[in-house]
């Protein structure tokens, strides 16, 4: 008869990779190898940072971390005879995670900010899909859904946009929780991410966020009491009206730098030019189907990069027998 003996050592390992793989650490490692694996010529030093990113917003991120240096100018030369660097949002001087830039400025230091804008959109979704359904599996991919869709992946070339996208989740999390313990706490917090969210500089973000904290809110007021209505709806709309007032220094600059633009003046027809073709939404399952060579080549309706809301098939699989599912 033999006795097969085993090293308290590797039951030591093995007890802790398996309470590691149960923390929210693992979740966040793996979103990051996935960010990592997408994006892998950022870990070749290659500036991640194609149309718009390479002519104007990996400059300026460039140009923003030589700001101590400068004395913190309000005011650039280096675009026309001058221009209010404040007041143009999209340069994001007051948000909190571009004062890294001051620290470490290099293609790496976009590629690592832009990188870990994706971990935790990821992340924040988890956290709010786990929230809601009380499994981990389902809340993982759903992260994968939102943090590496085809819309946040289009748009890398567009860093605010990733920037501001990245806090919805978050949002939806926190109400999530308000509406289940209305708590001034709750409140403050939303309030401080919907000013950071304003502070990336694309306003259109912040736009369709209230739109969707508003329906949210308006969905849960329904089967409220009569008495905890007032608090509940309060509660919701005090963090966006705190979190604007948080964040006038940047939309008090903006306005004020408005006034000397064209665009303001160009119109309704002129900012609803781009608007979603219906036709467009076939895209949401066959990414490709208006191109000839990965985006290229468009022959459909509207813009390949604006209209890129993929998922991937296996979440598309997913979310269909979940429907089966529940219907059953």
């Amino acid at each position: 008869m033999r006795v097969k003996l085993r090293s308290p050592g590797w039951d030591n390992a093995g007890s802790f990779v398996r309470r590691f793989l149960s923390t929210e650490y693992a979740v966040v490692l793996f979103y990051l190898a996935v960010a990592a694996l997408l994006f892998y010529p950022m870990l070749q030093g290659q500036i991640v940072a194609p149309g718009d990113a390479r002519v104007y917003y990996y400059p300026w991120k460039m140009y923003y971390g030589s700001m101590l240096s400068r004395g913190f100018p309000l005011w650039t030369t280096h675009e026309f005879t001058g221009i209010s660097y404040i007041g143009n949002s999209e340069s994001g001087v007051l948000y909190p995670p571009n004062f890294f830039f001051f620290v470490w400025r290099s293609a790496y230091s976009y590629n690592l900010m832009l990188l870990l804008h994706y971990v935790a959109s990821a992340t924040f979704t988890y956290l709010y899909l786990k929230l809601i359904c009380g499994k981990r599996l389902p809340a993982l991919f759903g992260g994968l859904a939102f943090g590496m869709a085809g819309f946040m992946a289009a748009h890398k070339g567009h860093p605010n946009m990733i920037n501001g996208a990245a806090w919805l989740p978050l949002l939806m999390y926190i109400y999530e929780r308000m509406c289940r313990e209305p708590r001034v706490s709750l409140a403050i917090s939303a309030s401080l991410v919907i000013a950071a969210q304003l502070f990336t500089g694309h306003y259109q973000v912040p736009l369709y966020t209230y739109i969707v904290l508003l329906i949210f809110t308006a969905y849960n007021l329904v089967d409220r009491k009569r008495g905890g209505r007032m608090r509940f709806t309060l509660l919701c709309l005090a963090p966006l009206a705190a979190g604007i007032v948080l964040a006038l220094p940047q939309l008090l600059a903006t306005r004020e730098l408005s006034g000397l633009c064209l665009r303001p003046k160009n119109g309704y027809t002129f900012f609803t030019g781009s608007s979603m073709n219906p036709w467009l939404f076939v895209q949401f399952v066959f990414p490709f189907i208006y191109t000839s060579n990965y985006g290229k080549g468009l022959y459909g309706p509207g813009n390949f990069t604006e209209s890129s809301g993929f998922v991937g098939v296996l979440v598309l699989v997913m979310a269909a027998v979940a429907v089966i599912r529940c219907f059953r």
